[in-house]
């Protein structure tokens, strides 16, 4: 297990592979140490992300690529997405995917990693897709330090020009509002 923790309301949560359950979202209190829940994830391989907590809710991701939302008192699960069949997302890892997704307002955000999916975003609440971010154009064509379709060799021999396409799309440059296949906006 590669994941850490999150402490939130005297509770400590974290992602790891169970002997009953697999992959697992856990939540243990911190004053009795008793495991309070494991909410089961897709995959059965290490645990590689940090849950995120925001307002009552758990985020996980798996290293297969299942998003997974689950009720931060109960282990209860609100809503499953997957970054590849339902998000868009490019090839998986060598390493598989090991992030933990970033809440933004009513959002959480995750970075599938295909050609128009680069981000996605979804309604923290209900996992509703809102839209997704396409790779930045002018990095087209050069091989980033953080793309899922890079050699390891690829990524190890990354150029200066590359390393500032890939800093030219930190969050800051983020777009406000993301622009979905259909045309709508998420705000």
């Amino acid at each position: 297990t590669q994941a850490s923790v999150a402490v939130v309301g005297g509770r400590l949560y974290t992602m790891a592979n169970t002997r009953k359950k697999g992959g697992s979202v856990i939540c243990v209190d911190l004053a009795t140490r008793e495991i309070l829940w494991a909410g089961q994830t897709t995959g059965n391989g290490p645990a590689n992300a940090t849950p995120t907590v925001d307002d009552g809710r758990v985020f996980g991701l798996s290293v297969d690529g299942g998003l997974h939302c689950f009720r931060a008192d109960t282990g209860e699960r609100l809503w499953s997405k997957h970054l590849q069949r339902d998000l868009g997302g490019g090839k998986k890892p060598n390493w598989q995917f090991a992030e933990s997704p970033l809440v933004d307002g009513g959002r959480v955000i995750v970075t599938p990693g295909g050609e128009d999916a680069a981000l996605a975003a979804l309604d923290k609440k209900t996992g509703e897709w809102s839209g997704n971010a396409p790779c930045p154009t002018s990095c087209a064509g050069r091989t980033s330090t953080r793309s899922t379709r890079a050699s390891p060799s690829a990524r190890r021999g990354a150029s200066a020009s590359t390393s500032r396409c890939c800093t030219a799309w930190a969050p800051s440059a983020w777009p406000r509002r993301m622009e979905s296949s259909s045309g709508a906006t998420a705000a």
